[in-house]
This record gives structure tokens, C-alpha cells and sequence, in this order.
């Protein structure tokens, strides 16, 4: 790091703040500001309109994911940065990236790192004319399997939300299956997806709390089945993210 670089670093972390905290009360102002937030301690703090949007477009945001609201509200637990003389929020985040995959490595073994089991999947493109890859089974005569092992950076999860892009065409056999549980050996399914027309490489979403709530880890399981083509049935991306812990 040259010395530059180093007093530049120096300058930065000296004038903006960061910190997480619960969000008491919120106050509608001005269409360019938007709103602010008030924290435990009675401090105001500005959302501009920039950095709401921001917010809300957070790819793998929690309450997204959830198919819940995606406004702020009380008792929501924020991270922020913001300039503390102005007390203008930069950047806000409202959940914990846990995990993300989207098999597009170079190296197409490094998804299995991640992974805490896996059996008869490989990566491969989905589709000859789309740089695009996914997981699918390797044998098509078998189920194809890859299983999560989900930890949460708090002393346990509070909320626990899933997002993924599929796509599960032709065949009525075809299908993709999610599990979810406290263990390898005991999980329910939770969802689970059959052919539909048009589905290239579809958004998804599914809420974990259900499962999550109050443990200290969860596993996921994609189980997925094709006939004559194996991207017919394909995972293409994984995110996993907690909310805050409340204080």
C-alpha cells in the first residue's frame, strides 16, 4: 500500500462512521431526504431517496427474499455508514450475507467448497447460445443433490431468507425440491417446483424462518430430477442472508 493510498484509507475511516442499531422511530420529510431514522439512543439519522432505492435493491435482500414489505420500519435492525456531521446515511443494510453461489466459476469444482454434501450434480451451461451455467444432474437416471450447511453470525437466527434462480421446463417428471432442517438426517420440504412454460432462469424466493428461528445453524437441501436433458432442470444461484439480531 503505498502512502497515498495509506492517508487516503486514513481520511476515509476518520470521517465516516459505522454502526448498527434498531430504528425507533421514523419521520417522512422532504421528498429529497425522504425520511429519517431515529435509533435507541434518540439519534437522527437522513435516508436520502438515492439511498433507499439503494436499499431496496439490494440483490438477496431478506425481506425480498421473504415476500414480505421492503419499507423500513420500527424495530428493524439497520447497519449503516453515514457522514457524522451531517448525519447523511451512505450505505444501509438491513440483513447478513451468509452464503452465495452462482456456479459460474472458472473453475468448475469450486462450488463444492461451499457445499456441505453433494451427489450426481455437476456444473454445466444451461444453454449453448447463453454464457450462463448451472447446477444439474450428472446421471439423469438419478436424483441430483447438493446440500447447505447455513451458520448464523449471531448467537442464533432470527430471520433466515433464500433466494435462488431455477428453471424447471418440459418433462412432468422434472422437478426441483428444497429441504430445510436442524440436521442432515431430519428436514422438511419446503418447496417444491414443477415444469413451467416460459421459466428460463426465473427469481425466486423462500423464507427459512419457519426452520431457522432460534437455531444456531440449519441445512438446506436442492434436490433436483430431469429426463432427456439435464439443464431441463438446472439450480443457477444460491443466496442465503439473516436479518440483524435484535438488542
Amino acid at each position: 500500500m503505498t502512502t497515498d493510498t495509506y492517508q487516503k484509507a486514513v481520511r476515509i475511516d476518520a470521517l465516516f462512521g459505522t454502526k448498527q442499531f434498531e430504528i425507533k422511530e421514523m419521520r417522512q420529510m422532504t421528498p429529497y431526504q425522504m425520511a429519517s431514522v431515529v435509533d435507541q439512543e434518540g439519534n437522527s439519522y437522513i435516508f436520502d431517496l438515492d439511498t433507499v432505492l439503494k436499499l431496496k435493491q439490494q440483490s438477496g435482500r431478506l425481506r425480498d427474499i421473504a415476500g414480505g414489505r421492503i419499507d423500513l420500519e420500527p424495530g428493524d435492525i439497520v447497519a449503516i455508514t453515514y457522514n457524522p456531521v451531517t448525519k447523511r446515511i451512505i450505505e444501509a443494510q438491513d440483513s447478513i450475507l451468509l452464503l452465495h453461489e452462482d456456479y459460474e466459476s472458472a473453475d468448475h469444482d469450486a462450488w463444492k467448497q461451499k457445499a456441505y454434501d453433494y451427489d450426481n450434480v455437476m456444473t454445466a451451461p444451461v444453454d449453448e447460445n447463453i454464457r450462463l451455467r448451472g447446477l444439474v444432474p450428472d446421471d439423469m437416471s438419478r436424483t441430483g443433490k447438493v446440500m447447505y450447511k447455513i451458520t448464523s453470525q449471531n448467537d442464533a437466527f432470527n430471520e433466515l431468507g433464500l433466494s435462488y434462480k431455477t428453471r424447471v421446463i418440459v418433462a412432468e417428471a422434472n422437478y426441483l425440491k428444497i429441504y430445510a432442517g436442524t440436521s442432515p438426517d431430519q428436514m422438511t420440504l419446503m418447496a417444491e417446483l414443477r415444469p413451467e412454460i416460459g421459466a428460463f432462469n426465473e427469481s425466486r424466493g423462500l423464507d427459512l424462518t419457519p426452520i431457522a428461528k432460534g437455531e444456531k445453524e440449519v441445512y438446506v437441501k436442492f434436490e433436483m430430477r430431469t429426463e432427456r436433458f439435464n439443464s431441463w432442470t438446472y439450480l443457477g444461484e444460491v443466496t442465503f442472508r439473516e436479518s440483524y439480531s435484535q438488542q
